[in-house]
Protein backbone atom coordinates (compact mmCIF):
# COMPACT_ATOMS: atom_id res chain seq x y z
CA UNK A 1 0.00 0.00 0.00
CA UNK A 2 1.49 3.75 -0.99
CA UNK A 3 1.05 5.79 1.63
CA UNK A 4 1.35 9.98 0.86
CA UNK A 5 2.02 12.20 3.05
CA UNK A 6 0.44 16.02 3.02
CA UNK A 7 2.03 18.76 4.47
CA UNK A 8 -0.53 21.89 4.87
CA UNK A 9 1.20 24.62 6.92
CA UNK A 10 -1.38 26.92 7.14
CA UNK A 11 -0.29 30.45 8.59
CA UNK A 12 -3.84 30.44 10.12
CA UNK A 13 -6.77 29.09 10.04
CA UNK A 14 -9.10 31.40 11.13
CA UNK A 15 -9.50 34.99 9.63
CA UNK A 16 -10.14 38.04 12.51
CA UNK A 17 -12.59 41.21 11.46
CA UNK A 18 -9.81 43.75 11.64
CA UNK A 19 -8.09 44.34 9.00
CA UNK A 20 -3.91 44.90 7.81
CA UNK A 21 -1.44 42.91 5.94
CA UNK A 22 -2.31 40.35 3.94
CA UNK A 23 -1.43 36.91 4.27
CA UNK A 24 -4.77 34.40 5.26
CA UNK A 25 -3.95 31.13 4.26
CA UNK A 26 -2.70 28.62 1.57
CA UNK A 27 -1.39 25.37 0.06
CA UNK A 28 0.82 23.64 -2.99
CA UNK A 29 -0.51 21.23 -4.50
CA UNK A 30 1.35 19.66 -8.41
CA UNK A 31 0.63 17.02 -10.68
CA UNK A 32 2.62 14.98 -12.66
CA UNK A 33 2.93 16.00 -16.29
CA UNK A 34 5.30 13.72 -17.80
CA UNK A 35 8.84 12.02 -17.00
CA UNK A 36 10.77 13.95 -14.29
CA UNK A 37 8.57 17.02 -15.45
CA UNK A 38 5.77 18.34 -12.74
CA UNK A 39 3.11 21.37 -12.43
CA UNK A 40 2.89 23.29 -9.13
CA UNK A 41 -0.05 25.37 -8.44
CA UNK A 42 0.14 27.95 -5.24
CA UNK A 43 -3.50 28.68 -3.79
CA UNK A 44 -3.38 31.24 -1.88
CA UNK A 45 -5.66 33.80 0.20
CA UNK A 46 -5.36 37.31 1.18
CA UNK A 47 -6.87 40.06 3.14
CA UNK A 48 -8.64 42.22 0.11
CA UNK A 49 -8.22 45.29 1.68
CA UNK A 50 -4.50 44.92 2.07
CA UNK A 51 -2.69 47.17 -0.82
CA UNK A 52 0.05 44.03 -0.77
CA UNK A 53 -1.73 42.33 -3.55
CA UNK A 54 0.89 39.77 -4.94
CA UNK A 55 0.47 39.12 -9.21
CA UNK A 56 3.10 37.00 -8.88
CA UNK A 57 4.95 34.60 -5.89
CA UNK A 58 8.20 33.07 -5.79
CA UNK A 59 8.57 29.09 -5.47
CA UNK A 60 11.45 27.04 -4.21
CA UNK A 61 11.32 23.39 -5.95
CA UNK A 62 13.59 21.68 -3.35
CA UNK A 63 16.41 21.13 -5.48
CA UNK A 64 17.99 24.36 -5.38
CA UNK A 65 16.26 26.29 -8.11
CA UNK A 66 13.41 28.88 -7.74
CA UNK A 67 10.89 30.17 -9.90
CA UNK A 68 8.95 33.18 -9.82
CA UNK A 69 5.07 32.49 -10.89
CA UNK A 70 2.11 34.47 -11.91
CA UNK A 71 -1.50 34.44 -11.08
CA UNK A 72 -3.59 32.81 -13.28
CA UNK A 73 -6.62 32.93 -11.42
CA UNK A 74 -7.88 35.80 -8.97
CA UNK A 75 -11.78 35.01 -7.02
CA UNK A 76 -13.54 37.37 -4.60
CA UNK A 77 -14.95 35.39 -1.51
CA UNK A 78 -16.39 38.13 0.07
CA UNK A 79 -13.62 39.72 1.96
CA UNK A 80 -10.74 37.29 1.29
CA UNK A 81 -9.22 37.08 -1.94
CA UNK A 82 -8.31 33.66 -3.61
CA UNK A 83 -5.33 33.66 -6.03
CA UNK A 84 -3.96 30.76 -8.03
CA UNK A 85 -0.65 30.28 -9.51
CA UNK A 86 0.88 27.92 -11.74
CA UNK A 87 4.08 26.83 -12.60
CA UNK A 88 5.85 23.92 -14.10
CA UNK A 89 9.52 22.31 -13.37
CA UNK A 90 11.68 19.35 -14.49
CA UNK A 91 13.72 17.46 -11.91
CA UNK A 92 16.54 15.34 -12.94
CA UNK A 93 16.17 12.36 -10.99
CA UNK A 94 13.99 10.59 -8.39
CA UNK A 95 14.10 11.85 -4.94
CA UNK A 96 12.62 13.67 -1.98
CA UNK A 97 11.64 17.47 -2.72
CA UNK A 98 10.26 20.32 -0.12
CA UNK A 99 8.54 22.40 -2.03
CA UNK A 100 8.26 26.02 -0.62
CA UNK A 101 6.68 29.17 -0.79
CA UNK A 102 7.07 32.36 1.64
CA UNK A 103 6.09 35.78 1.65
CA UNK A 104 6.71 38.69 4.10
CA UNK A 105 3.86 39.21 6.29
CA UNK A 106 0.81 37.29 7.88
CA UNK A 107 -1.90 39.53 8.95
CA UNK A 108 -2.37 41.56 11.81
CA UNK A 109 -3.45 40.80 15.13
CA UNK A 110 -3.13 37.17 15.28
CA UNK A 111 -3.56 36.61 19.11
CA UNK A 112 -1.24 34.00 19.87
CA UNK A 113 1.74 35.51 17.61
CA UNK A 114 3.16 38.12 18.80
CA UNK A 115 3.93 40.90 15.79
CA UNK A 116 2.29 38.60 13.26
CA UNK A 117 2.35 41.37 10.41
CA UNK A 118 6.26 40.89 10.80
CA UNK A 119 6.35 37.40 10.51
CA UNK A 120 6.66 35.30 7.38
CA UNK A 121 3.90 33.34 5.58
CA UNK A 122 5.30 30.22 5.07
CA UNK A 123 3.49 26.70 3.24
CA UNK A 124 5.19 23.73 1.86
CA UNK A 125 4.77 20.13 0.29
CA UNK A 126 6.68 17.32 -0.44
CA UNK A 127 7.39 15.31 -3.17
CA UNK A 128 8.63 12.09 -3.28
CA UNK A 129 9.40 10.57 -6.84
CA UNK A 130 10.01 6.77 -6.31
CA UNK A 131 11.40 4.67 -9.45
CA UNK A 132 8.69 5.67 -11.57
CA UNK A 133 8.57 2.38 -13.91
CA UNK A 134 7.72 0.32 -10.28
CA UNK A 135 6.01 2.95 -8.33
CA UNK A 136 4.43 5.33 -10.77
CA UNK A 137 3.43 8.90 -10.42
CA UNK A 138 2.21 10.97 -7.19
CA UNK A 139 -0.09 13.46 -7.67
CA UNK A 140 -1.25 16.01 -4.15
CA UNK A 141 -3.78 15.48 -2.43
CA UNK A 142 -7.23 17.99 -3.58
CA UNK A 143 -8.39 20.01 -0.76
CA UNK A 144 -12.50 19.85 -1.04
CA UNK A 145 -12.82 22.48 1.58
CA UNK A 146 -11.87 26.15 1.40
CA UNK A 147 -8.89 26.41 4.51
CA UNK A 148 -10.54 29.68 5.96
CA UNK A 149 -12.58 28.86 9.52
CA UNK A 150 -13.27 31.59 12.34
CA UNK A 151 -12.79 30.38 15.93
CA UNK A 152 -13.55 31.42 19.28
CA UNK A 153 -11.08 31.79 22.12
CA UNK A 154 -11.76 28.92 25.05
CA UNK A 155 -14.31 26.96 22.31
CA UNK A 156 -13.16 23.42 21.38
CA UNK A 157 -12.37 24.38 17.23
CA UNK A 158 -12.30 21.02 14.59
CA UNK A 159 -11.70 21.91 10.93
CA UNK A 160 -11.92 19.67 8.27
CA UNK A 161 -9.64 20.12 5.05
CA UNK A 162 -11.99 17.11 3.22
CA UNK A 163 -8.62 16.59 1.60
CA UNK A 164 -8.68 13.15 -0.55
CA UNK A 165 -6.12 11.61 -3.00
CA UNK A 166 -7.59 11.21 -6.70
CA UNK A 167 -4.75 7.90 -7.25
CA UNK A 168 -5.65 5.95 -3.89
CA UNK A 169 -2.81 6.78 -1.53
CA UNK A 170 -3.61 6.94 2.04
CA UNK A 171 -3.85 10.67 3.48
CA UNK A 172 -1.88 11.16 6.99
CA UNK A 173 -2.92 15.08 8.24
Amino acid sequence: MKYKFFILIPAILFFLPAKATHSLTGYISYEHLSGYNYEFTITYYMDISSPADRDQLQINYGDGSFDTISRIEEIIMGDVNKSIYKGTHEYAASDEYIIYCLDPNMIDQIINIDGSVNQPFYIQTTLIIIDPLLFGYNIAPVISNVPLAEASVGEVFNFNLAAYDSDGDVLKY
